[in-house]
């Protein structure tokens, strides 16, 4: 089994219960001033003109509040689909890293490393075979790989350009840490509930579904020159490193501390 770094799909899940926090606390603020308003021009009428005046002012009220959800429901089902998309990337996510588990002990899978505060790379695959870096995306369709990028269900898409800036992204990080003796960081596109169809970007950026992906990454035998055990053991610890680093790296200076006195 292949020794795993990190849990899958933790930015997702991150994301989705900073969503869910967004959805309750929206939801709360609306009910919070609906009943505040109906409460106080209910009072006020009560305590002035008595209970049929009371019920006379919560009628406009209600159906101000009634209005007013035309306005936030939009905005609930927007954050509720961004949360469903969240939790379905880190779902496969795991998935993803779950098949390169299969791998034998030869191979190092690192999951969630972070390289800038607002986003992270699914995985790193080290190993035999090269270093690859993967990224993920939850989305159905037909991806269909181009000489200038992909095309998914037909229309321009990103993902492989992202995909291999994020590898080049790796790359140089490696590179600040071990010099030039970097091996090559193959990006592939993870589409597991996709269907693929060629490579992406004049063949630099591989896509691969989940039923695939060993053989394309690990395949038997070798495709190509299998690494030094030396410069596995060397990129995985700087990978270990930057994962590792990433929470220090990336804490919010105590201004207090530092300030001069």
């Amino acid at each position: 089994m292949a020794v795993r770094h990190g849990k899958a799909g933790q930015y997702g899940k991150n994301q989705a219960a900073r969503h869910f926090s967004r959805y309750f606390l929206l939801l709360l603020t609306f009910a919070a001033i609906a009943f505040t308003t109906l409460g106080f021009a209910t009072g006020y009428a009560w305590k002035l003109y008595g209970a049929v005046a009371a019920f006379v002012a919560a009628v406009p009220v209600l159906f101000i509040v009634l209005y007013a959800t035309r306005w936030i429901d939009p905005h609930l089902e927007k954050i509720a689909k961004e949360r469903i998309y969240h939790l379905k990337g880190a779902q496969l996510e795991a998935v993803v890293a779950w098949v390169l588990e299969d791998l034998d002990d030869h191979w190092h899978i690192f999951n969630g490393i972070k390289l800038e505060r607002e986003s992270d790379i699914d995985h790193v695959l080290v190993g035999p075979a090269g270093v690859y870096c993967i990224s993920t995306k939850a989305n159905r369709g037909h991806f269909v790989g181009t000489a200038d990028g992909l095309l998914h269900n037909g229309n321009p898409c990103d993902f492989a350009t992202k995909a291999l800036w994020m590898a080049m992204d790796v790359r140089k990080r490696l590179e600040a840490i071990l010099g030039n003796d970097v091996p090559f960081v193959q990006p592939v596109l993870a589409v597991p509930i996709g269907f693929t169809d060629g490579d992406a970007c004049d063949g630099k950026v591989w896509l691969v579904h989940q039923w695939d992906i060993i053989e394309r990454l690990a395949p038997d035998p070798l495709r190509r020159k299998p690494l030094p055990a030396d410069q596995i053991n060397r990129t995985v610890r700087a990978l270990e490193l930057i994962q590792n680093g990433a929470a220090e790296i990336f804490q919010r200076p105590n201004r207090s501390a530092t300030s001069p006195s």
